[in-house]
């Protein structure tokens, strides 16, 4: 599964970019990025045609509002989301307390306010249906996968705080 990072460096006017493709075991959950208030989740499951290759099949978001509530976001392989289990209609857009959801029919955008009052965090999920390469049979085949991308984010803002597959490096690039 391809995740790319977004990020805005100090130093520089343009956005920069880093790419990490993670290869998951199956029927587990990886931790993205977390910091105080926000903690980004992956479970990666097998594709049951070719079980040796793993891709992102849901994106788990737990986050703090505005108002200082927990709120869970869900958003599967075919981007269908949901808010508290709520499920957010096509083209709907739910925004309450700083926090903004937006369904597409291949996409998922999701804005998160920083709790340090930094930059909000956005994150965004493509659902679509891609060429693989299993590379134990040396096989290429299609089939549906999720990129998850992330950008503008308060956690190179939060003193040092973040973790996660991608939280400590963003730390380091910040």
């Amino acid at each position: 599964p391809l995740i790319n990072v977004h990020l805005v460096l100090p130093s520089e006017l343009s956005k920069s970019s880093l790419c990490y493709e993670f290869h998951g075991l199956a029927d587990t959950y990886f931790n993205l990025l977390s910091n105080n208030c926000t903690s980004i989740n992956a479970h990666y499951a097998a594709i049951p045609t070719h079980p040796t290759v793993n891709i992102i099949d849901e994106v788990a978001i737990r986050t703090t509002d505005l108002a200082n509530q927990c709120v869970d976001i869900s958003i599967n392989l075919n981007c269908i989301v949901s808010v508290n289990r709520v499920p957010i209609e096509l083209h709907q857009v739910y925004l309450t307390n700083g926090l903004e959801v937006t369904r597409y029919s291949d996409q998922v955008r999701v804005s998160v306010p920083s709790c340090s009052g930094g930059q909000s965090l956005g994150v965004q999920m493509s659902c679509q249906s891609g060429t693989l390469f299993d590379p134990y049979d040396d096989e290429r085949f299609t089939a549906r996968t999720m990129r998850v991308g992330i950008r503008r984010s308060h956690f190179v803002e939060d003193g040092g705080h973040s973790h996660g597959l991608l939280g400590r490096l963003t730390w380091t690039v910040g």
